[in-house]
């Protein structure tokens, strides 16, 4: 039977704008004429092109439904592996914790603020303006990287990769300790 488009929709329960998708998808027809023509479509042909057609999208829909599990088991197999490496570099001294890190640059900084205090003084030579500017100096200095130390950790320990770090607070030096809350995140 031939049908036009609008009688074609009527026929399989289908809006006559997925009539004309169905045509730009290779269903076939027959235009008269030249472009915009009368569309004639044979039921013959187009209703099994439809029931074909709908097959292969029910087909493709099952195949990324079964692949879906593969893709979520692949993702916990990464996961897995990088756990066991992180594991391994561990076992391995090839990483340190984060706290353990901390304590590291702590100590370092307590050392080297030990020695500038020293060197203060040993510059200075009696002039005791000097000495106050060159300690103070030393102590700002110090307070910058303590600070820089503690943002960094904090924003590694909560598993954020920003790495610049935040406005300075006050911190004690010699104690590790910070005036504000949080030095230990």
């Amino acid at each position: 039977m031939i049908l036009n488009k609008k009688d074609f929709a009527d026929l399989i329960g289908y809006n006559v704008a997925s009539i004309s998708n169905f045509m730009r998808d290779g269903m076939p027809h027959e235009t008269e004429g030249r472009q915009g023509g009368r569309v004639r479509i044979d039921t013959a042909k187009a209703i099994p092109w439809l029931i074909e057609d709908q097959i292969k999208k029910k087909v493709k829909d099952v195949e990324n439904l079964k692949s879906a599990p593969n893709k979520t088991r692949d993702k916990l197999t990464e996961e897995q592996l990088r756990k066991l490496q992180i594991e391994n570099d561990e076992k391995e001294s090839k990483l340190v914790p984060i706290d353990e890190v901390s304590v590291i640059f702590n100590e370092a900084i307590v050392t080297v603020a030990s020695l500038l205090d020293g060197a203060a003084g040993k510059m200075a030579a009696g002039d005791s303006v000097l000495r106050q500017r060159l300690l103070d100096e030393h102590r700002r200095i110090r307070e910058v990287f303590a600070n820089q130390l503690q943002t960094y950790t904090c924003a590694k320990t909560r598993g954020k990769s920003d790495d610049a770090p935040a406005e300075p607070s006050s911190v004690e030096m010699g104690t590790g300790e910070a005036n504000t809350p949080g030095w230990l995140c």
